[in-house]
């Protein structure tokens, strides 16, 4: 209830706070209020609004790296939690008998919203690459990068994505947001890598990587949900079903930090799925 209470004033100050950008905001009380919002807006208006703040501020000021990193942020932000909520409410609809049957039904995305989700990743790369021109030395143009591609191969279709020669991007993106630091937003660079070299087909598919990677971004933070079910989910493909079992038993058990708190349902939803199933 009270966290309801919240997220509705934070939308309302949202509302009040858009008409005002185009004359009365500095770029600092924009970043701050983009900050507040970034972590709590889900329906698809709140994010629209977040974005349209952004991308006015943006063409205003098109030689901040903050306003263009953090465009790519919202954009990638968005498409991510479509694809998760998608992946959670395939897996229900699906109701599999046993786990592989849940990660079969995770890799389905219907062409409209494979459509919305490669156009959003497709702007955040963008807006991502600018920010990278601006600040090379910096993690976050990197970051929202790779987050970028991976919306947009998702969306595209993985396949398609390959044929258009997105992965070296992809691969070479989130390497250098790892060397820039690995630790940003609870080790997402590494997380993203992880799950790179798991979601990836054959000849460059390496499951074994993808858990020394992971198991890398669990030691920068080890209460990250959405780390513990990727790595859940790499362990079982290895067939090390105990340990994957831990990862998404530690889900269950863990409250979602403020990073995390807007999709904690989703990665709940899908390790207590998980979890019914890994017997059979």
């Amino acid at each position: 209830m009270q966290r309801g209470i919240i997220f509705i004033i934070a939308v309302f100050s949202l509302l009040l706070f858009l008409p005002e950008v185009s004359f009365s905001q500095s770029i600092d009380e924009i970043i701050k209020k983009a900050d507040e919002l970034q972590n709590i807006v889900s329906a698809d208006a709140e994010h629209e609004a977040l974005i349209k703040m952004l991308k006015e501020a943006a063409a205003k000021n098109p030689n901040s790296f903050d306003l263009q990193w953090r465009t790519a942020r919202a954009l990638g932000i968005w498409a991510d939690q479509i694809n998760m909520r998608n992946t959670l409410d395939n897996a229900k609809k699906a109701n599999p008998k046993n786990v592989d049957g849940i990660l079969a039904t995770e890799k389905d995305m219907s062409p409209e919203l494979g459509k919305k989700v490669s156009a959003l990743g497709g702007e955040a790369r963008g807006y991502a690459e600018k920010a990278i021109s601006l600040n090379p030395n910096r993690v976050e143009g990197y970051y929202y990068n790779s987050l970028a591609l991976s919306m947009y191969s998702l969306g595209k279709g993985i396949i398609s994505a390959l044929a258009e020669g997105i992965r070296p991007k992809l691969v070479e993106t989130a390497k250098k947001a790892i060397e820039r630091d690995k630790t940003y937003n609870e080790g997402s660079p590494l997380r993203v890598y992880g799950r790179y070299y798991y979601k990836v087909p054959w000849p460059y598919n390496d499951k074994t990587e993808s858990v020394k990677i992971l198991r890398e971004a669990v030691q920068v933070y080890p209460n990250s949900l959405r780390t513990l079910l990727y790595l859940g989910d790499t362990l079982y493909a290895l067939g090390k079903r105990d340990e994957a079992k831990r990862q998404w038993e530690k889900i269950m058990k863990t409250s979602a930090s403020a990073f995390e708190k807007v999709l904690e349902d989703v990665f709940k939803g899908m390790a207590g799925m998980r979890l019914e199933r890994i017997s059979n």
